[in-house]
């Protein structure tokens, strides 16, 4: 691809907060600011949000936790925020003590204070998971647990991205500001980088982040940096940092491993027309989102189309209506 401007960085008054950040922490807004107040502080998530339908975003919207965003932070937790897993996740039991409501009882297979399986459906198993959810824990099966085991045993095999993890500082937060000329308005921004390496190391000129994903083929990855703007959170991430730091930090790479057997691991770098387009949205999405600020607007998926609020549904030249005609 040719011709993208090289835009210059957006950002302004940036600082490095620190590293070991809780992610917790960081999805926090400070001071209880809602959504549609100008000190609210913006992440890439957030503004792509925002982009995606500003008046959507701005009713609130968060995207539900799935099973592989589950697995995700999971698997970050442990890579990334090791000392954080005790306080966050418990293991189920494989046992636990048989009492006289247990069919094994009733039908005489054990007696009352036997140790045997674990049994999900049995009132005191249920009140034992309700109590460490109560405590704000994610419980996980035995399985779930040496699942996560094998992946990471997996992860660490691969010897590129172990030496990138090992040479590199991790959950760095770093903030900033930006200004925006039409309105005035001046907005805070943040992001939360999973791997800074060593400036000295064969990393030094890298950010870098984990991701788990359903497939990593090369062509599957390029839609998901497309889908969910990967490339617009390379640029944020690279330009608030280097403003933070001084630093010539100019690419970005994903250490990438499946969720599902056999947890296939995979080492992408986006190019720098990716980073130039991952800006442009950036730039886009604040530019608007200043406007709507402005004006207390918030549009919806419609209300900007040229059919009087009606967006025309047309089929692009792959619909399968017209491949079967």
């Amino acid at each position: 691809m040719i011709g993208l401007p090289d835009s210059p960085n957006p950002f302004r008054s940036c600082k490095l907060v620190g590293a070991d950040i809780d992610p917790e922490a960081y999805h926090t807004q400070e001071n209880g600011i809602e959504r549609g107040d100008p000190g609210y502080v913006m992440t890439r998530s957030s503004l792509m949000a925002f982009r995606s339908c500003p008046a959507k975003w701005r009713a609130g919207w968060v995207p539900k936790e799935t099973d592989a965003t589950e697995y995700g932070s999971l698997q970050d937790c442990r890579v990334l925020t090791p000392e954080r897993f005790a306080s966050c996740y418990v293991v189920q039991p494989k046992t636990c003590l048989a009492t006289k409501g247990m069919s094994c009882v009733k039908d005489g297979e054990a007696e009352v204070g036997d140790e045997v399986p674990w049994s999900p459906l049995s009132k005191e198993c249920k009140a034992w998971k309700r109590d460490q959810e109560k405590n704000g824990l994610i419980v996980l099966s035995a399985a779930e647990k040496g699942e996560s085991d094998l992946a990471l045993g997996i992860l660490f095999a691969d010897r590129r991205i172990k030496t990138l993890i090992n040479c590199s500082q991790k959950q760095v937060l770093v903030v900033g500001e930006y200004e925006d000329k039409g309105t005035n308005l001046v907005i805070p921004v943040k992001c939360l980088i999973d791997l800074v390496p060593d400036k000295d190391s064969i990393h030094g000129k890298e950010l870098a982040d984990l991701k788990t994903c359903r497939s990593a083929h090369p062509r599957t990855w390029l839609k998901v940096i497309d889908e969910l703007c990967y490339d617009a959170q390379a640029s944020i991430c690279l330009d608030l940092y280097c403003a933070a730091t001084g630093e010539d930090r100019t690419n970005f790479v994903h250490a990438i491993q499946e969720n599902v057997h056999p947890w296939q691991t995979a080492r992408r770098m986006l190019s720098v027309e990716f980073i130039q387009l991952g800006r442009m949205k950036v730039v886009e999405a604040l530019k608007r989102y200043c406007k709507c600020l402005s004006e207390d607007r918030w549009p919806d998926f419609d209300e900007d189309s040229p059919f009087n609020g009606w967006t025309l549904c047309e089929p692009d030249q792959w619909h399968s209506v017209l491949k079967a005609a």
